[in-house]
């Protein structure tokens, strides 16, 4: 599975899937109860995982994607043939 599809907008690709958000969101109440943080509070926090979750699967892409050039320059393989 690629957790990259699941993570990224269907309609922006910028922009974290409403799906995460969803998720999150869900979680918003029981980390209030728990914690005993105003909602305040806990959105700002909820916002700052969006935005790790987000910017951290950009990082992972861009190390993957540098990674794949460096092998094919080193393995002078530029097709699959």
């Amino acid at each position: 599975m690629n957790l990259d599809k699941l993570i990224k907008s269907s309609a922006d690709p910028k922009a974290l899937s409403l799906t995460v958000k969803g998720i999150l969101t869900a979680l918003l109440p029981v980390f209030i109860a728990f914690s005993g943080a105003d909602e305040a509070t806990a959105n700002g926090i909820l916002d700052l995982i969006v935005d790790v979750t987000f910017y951290g699967s950009e990082l992972v892409s861009a190390v993957v994607t540098l990674y794949g050039l460096l092998r094919k320059f080193k393995l002078g393989r530029w097709s699959a043939e």
